[in-house]
């Protein structure tokens, strides 16, 4: 698969759970947007599970929308979060529904790398195992779209890996050589030192993104500013973001 379609080799802020968060504005999908742009950020990763987002709801007009929005508010597309519960995925009664989810997810980045939006990583989270057939089903509808499909936390044999900083730790870049690298943010009580992260990152090509991704953040405007922050100030002289 040709990586350099999705590279972007920047730092983009996830969409993934903030519309639940005070202070952000309108819990539309659009009020998000909108909220992420007005943050300086240039790139976004889209949350597939909001309500107004679930591929499976989105018509081909809806999706050409989709891709207007984000060119008016300026924001490059780097990536879509689906983040259906790892253990729907290995349970029989649910595993249907939330593969579909995910390849759904898939197809959507699709659209609208062809739309013009941009183009990167449907990220999920896989449990340790799955119901027969369903990871053979993800990767082919991958490789079908010609989609990047990465997994944080689990793994499944063929599927490429997103690192969480914030669970994995700074090594874990430079061991797995992640197709997309998650923070949530410099916190206090557990700091992250983004030199060494940016260092393995640089090596290599393409680059994957940096996804700051606020989900479990108390205050989001002064977490993302804080990312940004942090991010420049691990490298002075310039390189990724």
């Amino acid at each position: 698969m040709d990586q350099a379609k999705w590279h972007s080799g920047v730092v983009a802020c996830s969409m993934r759970g903030l519309a639940d968060q005070d202070g952000v504005g309108p819990v539309s999908a659009r009020g998000v947007m909108s909220w992420i742009a007005s943050q300086g950020v240039g790139h976004i990763v889209l949350d597939a599970v909001h309500p107004e987002l679930r591929p499976r709801i989105l018509s081909r007009s809806a999706r050409r929308d989709l891709a207007a929005t984000l060119k008016r508010d300026g924001l490059g597309l780097s990536g879509v979060d689906v983040f259906v519960p790892p253990a729907h995925l290995a349970d029989p009664a649910h595993a249907d529904r939330a593969s579909s989810a995910i390849i759904g997810a898939i197809g959507l980045m699709r659209d609208l790398e062809a739309l013009g939006a941009g183009g990167g990583v449907v990220c999920c989270r896989l449990p340790d195992g799955m119901v027969d057939g369903v990871g053979e089903a993800l990767i082919q509808a991958s490789e079908d779209c010609g989609v990047v499909l990465a997994s944080v936390g689990g793994c499944f044999e063929g599927l490429p890996r997103s690192v969480d900083l914030d669970t994995e730790g700074p090594s874990a870049v430079a061991s797995e050589r992640p197709v997309q690298v998650r923070w949530g943010g410099p916190r206090a009580d557990h700091l992250v030192d983004l030199a060494p992260v940016r260092a393995a990152m640089l090596v290599q090509h393409p680059a994957p993104p940096l996804v700051v991704d606020l989900s479990g953040s108390v205050d989001a405007g002064v977490s993302l500013s804080g990312a940004l922050r942090a991010w420049t100030e691990s490298d002075p002289l310039g390189g990724l973001g």
